[in-house]
């Protein structure tokens, strides 16, 4: 079994936020279970507290509306315990980590891949941008499982 859970999210009826469905998708293609088990979802839901709680590592990927479109920013996710019984709507990666912490005692190391994209409005596809970001992203994750698997083995 792997390590590593991905979970890419955001609606794909809302222009460039299904960049981190797609990804995920894309990912479950090229990836073997035995590098990572990978989950497409619309929207991160506490459910996932019971999938993340079997692994070390999660890689969350989003569109990020504050960053500059095309960049990907690889940031930490630190466990917000505080709010997680809070949120009515969105759940974010770390209210859902800390979800996580609260139920089962400990939690898998996060990292957001958070995605600048152009457009949020209603409708299917990817901008030009966020299309080429999507393949930059992917040879990313990749290369990151590649050289955890290095480090394991060596």
């Amino acid at each position: 079994m792997a390590d590593t859970v991905i979970i890419g999210y955001g609606s794909t009826l809302r222009s460039d936020d299904g960049i981190g469905y797609l990804a995920a998708e894309r990912l479950m293609e090229l990836l073997g279970e035995d590098k990572a088990e990978v989950y497409a979802r619309q929207q991160l839901t506490p459910d996932l507290a019971d999938v993340l709680r079997r692994y070390q590592r999660v890689l969350f990927i989003d569109a990020c509306a504050d960053a500059v479109p095309g960049r990907i920013e690889r940031r930490p996710v630190v466990p917000d315990g505080q709010n997680w019984g809070a949120f009515v709507h969105e759940m974010s990666p770390a209210v859902l980590l800390g979800c996580v912490k609260e139920t089962y005692g400990q939690c898998p190391a996060g990292v957001l891949y958070a995605i600048g994209v152009e457009s949020f409005e209603i409708g299917e596809g990817l901008t030009p941008i966020a299309t080429a970001t999507l393949e930059r992203v992917i040879r990313l994750i990749q290369a990151e499982l590649a050289a955890s698997d290095a480090t394991a083995t060596g």
